[in-house]
């Protein structure tokens, strides 16, 4: 057996230098903030806002922002940098929506705004690489759970995210261009649990899979003019909860529609078609428009909830009034100015109330040179020390 006293300095060094270098090449993308500042906004509850940069850590982006897999091949090879997956654990207002303008070598930004600092910062916003997923939460621990909070989510590739996990009491909002739309090689799954309220929009989905899973009093709304599954379709409400798809036709090999406890199901679609079909319990399932309802038996009429419109919730509805504004009306592209942040996306381009507020696309990339020169610094030290303490 080698000792490691008896191996040369120079060697011990490029393995530590070697490893560390490669588990930051191995991330698919960084995360960085600016500071939160406090704005003077004319939109309720916006008193502070603060940016996270979602920076591509890979070189092999084409500069390409849109998905090149819509298609019926199989996308299972790395494509380059991307984020395909969002999970979401805080209160408030989400919306999560696709931008065309997004600087190069940008993946995205999150935009938090509410009514106090407080509550901004306490949302955190994280990469977790293993399966490139965008992770936001917020962690009230050590905070009063008051206030009001919108947080956005501006994606720089359409049509590319295949799983959302919801565990929150928020409403969100999933806007079309988001979600996998059109692939019959990709499955596409949504999450959700505790008392959130989801919203999604599509265009017609021709996937191999759509699978809709929730529990709690969780509900959950999905519009979209069509779906086409080449396999499964699988909606489970479970305890409270409720799907409402709202949709014109419905054509899958195995339906598998499963309302447990007091869960309930409902399809607008006045074409539904599968091959194979499974419902349970079926007094909680409604097809109220279907010629054919299979074995359901549910008198719901999958009435259309409109779209809460695009400002701050309450973090804790008990602590809030009652009174919330909804609309259907979708919003602007986003732009970074500091004024309008609930409305719109951040640019690199425009000019915030402070130099602190955006982060651009150069900014971002000193950011990540730094951290590949502070990583260098610390495998160089470290490997120092162990020669001096053999």
């Amino acid at each position: 057996m080698v000792s490691i006293a008896r191996l040369p300095l120079a060697f011990l060094l490029f393995v530590l230098v070697a490893t560390l270098t490669r588990t930051g090449a191995d991330s698919d993308f960084s995360v960085s903030s600016a500071s939160t500042e406090s704005v003077d906004s004319s939109t309720e509850n916006v008193n502070f806002v603060k940016q996270w940069t979602l920076t591509a850590t890979n070189s092999h982006n084409d500069g390409d922002n849109d998905d090149n897999d819509d298609d019926d091949s199989d996308d299972s090879s790395d494509d380059g940098d991307k984020i395909d997956s969002i999970k979401l654990q805080l209160p408030g207002r989400v919306f999560i929506s696709y931008s065309s303008n997004l600087p190069a070598g940008v993946l995205g930004y999150v935009n938090v705004s509410g009514d106090s600092q407080s509550v901004v910062d306490t949302v955190k916003v994280s990469s977790n690489d293993d399966d490139e997923e965008l992770e936001v939460k917020y962690d009230g621990r050590s905070n009063s759970s008051t206030g009001y909070l919108l947080t956005e989510i501006f994606l720089a590739t359409s049509n590319i995210v295949d799983d959302v996990e919801i565990e929150s009491t928020a409403e969100v909002v999933i806007e079309d261009g988001v979600l996998f739309a059109s692939n019959t090689n990709k499955e596409v799954q949504i999450k959700a649990k505790h008392s959130s309220v989801v919203y999604v929009s599509s265009s017609p989905m021709s996937l191999q899979d759509l699978k809709l899973e929730l529990s709690d009093s969780a509900t959950l709304q999905l519009s979209t003019d069509s779906i086409t599954l080449r396999e499964d379709g699988q909606f489970q409400a479970h305890d409270r909860s409720s799907i409402n798809v709202l949709t014109s036709s419905l054509t899958v090999d195995d339906l598998d529609l499963d309302a447990e406890n007091s869960g309930t199901i409902c399809i607008s679609a006045t074409e539904v078609k599968a091959r194979n079909y499974d419902g349970q319990d079926r007094s909680r399932i409604s097809l109220p428009n279907a010629s054919s309802k299979y074995t359901s038996t549910g008198t719901a009429s999958c009435d259309e909830v409109s779209i809460p419109s695009r400002e701050p919730g309450c973090v804790s509805s008990s602590a809030c009034s009652s009174t919330t504004s909804t609309s259907t009306t979708s919003t602007s592209t986003p732009s970074s100015s500091s004024t309008s942040t609930t409305t719109s996306a951040p640019s690199s381009s425009t000019t915030a109330s402070s130099s602190d507020a955006i982060r651009t696309s150069e900014q971002t990339s000193d950011a990540v040179a730094s951290t590949k020169f502070y990583v260098v610094g610390m495998a160089l030290t470290t490997g120092l020390l162990m020669a001096i303490s053999l």
